[in-house]
């Protein structure tokens, strides 16, 4: 199982309330249900975006299956094998990972697995889509997740999710400054994994996102001092300034010194 949460980022303009980010964050454990409670493995990849598109992707339940069936959908994608058009709907393109989640199930040894897999898509400049597709030991459904016009959490999942609420209603009611903020969000999922480790959900926190431009954006992450990208910690490297990083409370830092980016602004918490 897993803990996953996704959310959107919005901004008030001119023409009214847009939105202008969407992330997926989860945690890193596997966990193996048949085994010792201590059977753990906490570097497991859960988050994935295209590094060709504007889409991202997650998974909660059943790891197997998910894991290997979405790395094979993003590298079909990313080499121009998988959508029929670019300018295909959302609901076409989500109807497209169904049908590569079902015809791939088809095969797949008895009892099938039970999981959810998130798909977002940004098909112009303020034109974000949310899907979720569903299987149910093998039976397979999927709908659109209606996005709002305000920036909060609009997907949450896996077995940490009752603590995840828990967590965030216990910010809420402190009157936390930067309730309703992607910062207060991601830090909702790292205090979560923090203070609620538990068999299924452990690690350290990982996230992708998409912006109004460019396509799938991997974010570096600090926890407790160390850094890590998609659940595995590593070492300094200067191309890691390639990318974005942040740490718990959602604020920019430096990849080097892993202390806020000049000019980022500290968040209370």
């Amino acid at each position: 199982m897993t803990l996953i949460a996704a959310w959107v980022g919005v901004d008030n303009k001119k023409e009214g309330r847009k939105i202008s980010s969407i992330y997926f964050a989860a945690d890193s454990r596997f966990s193996w249900r048949y085994t010792k409670s201590s059977s753990k493995y906490d570097e497991g990849m859960k988050v994935f975006c295209s590094l060709q598109h504007p889409y991202i992707f997650a998974y909660c339940g059943d790891v197997l299956f998910p894991l290997h069936t979405l790395e094979r959908i993003i590298y079909k994608i990313d080499c121009g094998l998988f959508f029929e058009q670019t300018e295909d709907s959302f609901m076409n393109k989500l109807s497209s990972v169904r049908a590569e989640i079902e015809s791939s199930l088809i095969n797949y040894p008895n009892p099938k697995p039970s999981f959810s897999i998130l798909f977002a898509s940004r098909e112009s400049y303020y034109d974000f889509h949310l899907g979720e597709i569903i299987s149910v030991e093998g039976c397979i459904s999927c709908k659109e997740i209606i996005l709002p016009n305000k920036s909060q959490i609009v997907y949450i999942g896996g077995s940490g999710k009752s603590d995840f609420k828990n967590v965030e209603l216990e910010l809420m009611k402190e009157r936390n400054p930067n309730e309703g903020t992607s910062r207060f969000c991601f830090h909702c999922v790292a205090k979560t994994i923090k203070e609620h480790e538990s068999p299924t959900v452990g690690g350290v926190p990982q996230l992708v996102g998409l912006y109004r431009e460019g396509t799938g954006k991997i974010f570096g992450i600090e926890y407790e001092g160390e850094r890590y990208i998609l659940g595995k910690r590593i070492n300094f490297m200067p191309e890691y300034f390639h990318i974005e990083w942040r740490n718990s409370n959602f604020e920019r830092i430096n990849p080097k010194t892993l202390k806020l980016l000049e000019g980022a602004q500290a968040q209370p918490f």
